[in-house]
């Protein structure tokens, strides 16, 4: 700002320059002020965990809101403030172009170790903490998702997106790279979360405050069709135990787990979004009753489903199979009186109506023909 508005003299509180001088000898008087700003910021930006950028600013606005200072100063005041903003941020950026170009890239593969081409349109180079990596955009995705819908025992958590390589929070100005490379050279859609993270100026906790609802539907989904199948089965058993239609079904232990899984997983998400959603949203309710009606509907086509049944072929051979025969969940279409219904879940059912039929899951019957 002193070589901007010609002063000979140069002031330096830390004595870098050979010219330093109390007295000033320009008649402008804008000078003494800037020499006074200086020194407010030396003074800021020694102390502890200091923001040198929140000081700049907030020395500046300090001095524009003064009203003892004529407001031809102040624009004068401003204008080299301004000037001096804009050269300083033109080394800047210059000097991050060179680094970017000269900087030493560690790595060249992605997560999995494979080989990544420099001049991919699905590779990026970013350059943080003086390094430069390789990154497949399907890799940062993944991370940055996973960091954002953090939650652990299903309560949110959310993280800041980490480099893999260094285990150092990615920047701002990362992340904004990643976002606008995805945007102008990749197929692929945007994420909803990493689009909403943006949208909030990558702020965090502004982040989780706005979109809590949705993040933690997006924690539920990944949570029923990413987990391992020993983790879902235990629960798939119990969630038809405490239907009081599919509890009566008697599935066999040998019954393969991972079919058993993915036929109930879109089951369980609706029973986990009407246990763990948003309270007091109508989504809670519209899942419960959808929920209800659609193990009712699959006990009802196929009461025998997951019996274990023996086919006799001669007199010494025998088959044993599993009755899978069922409805997929997006095949049980439901009327309009069944989901604008409120359904309360019965303690008790009909023992009449189920004697036939109920047995018990710890019985392993066999189907013989």
């Amino acid at each position: 700002m002193q070589k901007i508005i010609g002063t000979t003299n140069i002031y330096d509180p830390d004595g870098l320059f050979s010219q330093q001088t109390n007295s000033f000898q320009s008649s402008d008087k804008l000078e003494p002020h800037i020499h006074l700003f200086i020194c407010k910021l030396w003074l800021q930006n020694n102390g502890p965990n200091c923001n040198k950028a929140k000081n700049k600013f907030a020395a500046l606005s300090s001095f524009l809101d003064n009203q003892y200072i004529k407001n031809e100063l102040k624009d004068a005041f401003l204008n080299a403030f301004s000037n001096a903003q804009r050269i300083a941020n033109g080394f800047n950026r210059l000097a991050a172009i060179w680094k970017y170009k000269n900087a030493p890239i560690r790595v060249t593969t992605d997560l999995s170790m494979n080989p990544l081409k420099k001049e991919s349109p699905s590779t990026i180079k970013i350059l943080h903490k003086d390094s430069a990596y390789l990154f497949s955009l399907n890799d940062l995705l993944n991370i940055i998702e996973t960091s954002l819908c953090n939650a652990p025992m299903l309560f949110l958590e959310p993280q800041w997106p980490k480099n893999p390589w260094n285990n150092c929070h990615f920047t701002c100005a990362n992340l904004l790279n990643i976002y606008i490379h995805m945007l102008t050279t990749f197929r692929r859609p945007i994420s909803t979360v990493f689009h909403l993270y943006f949208r909030e100026g990558f702020n965090l906790q502004r982040f989780v405050c706005n979109h809590e609802s949705l993040l933690k539907d997006i924690v539920l989904k990944r949570f029923v069709f990413k987990s391992p199948t020993t983790t879902l089965y235990p629960i798939v058993i119990s969630m038809l135990k405490g239907n009081p239609f599919t509890k009566r079904l008697t599935i066999s232990k040998d019954f393969p787990k991972k079919l058993l899984v993915e036929i109930f997983q879109p089951f369980l998400y609706y029973d986990y979004v009407a246990a763990y959603g948003t309270r007091g949203t109508a989504k809670i309710n519209n899942c419960r009753v959808v929920l209800y009606c659609k193990l009712k509907r699959f006990y009802e086509y196929n009461k025998s489903f997951g019996r274990r049944q023996i086919h006799f072929y001669g007199t010494k051979k025998a088959h044993i199979e599993y009755n899978t025969r069922h409805l997929g969940f997006y095949q049980i279409k439901l009327t309009q009186q069944e989901t604008n219904s409120h359904i309360i879940y019965p303690d008790t059912y009909d023992e009449d109506e189920t004697n036939e039929d109920e047995t018990n899951e710890d019985d392993d019957e066999d189907s013989l023909s």
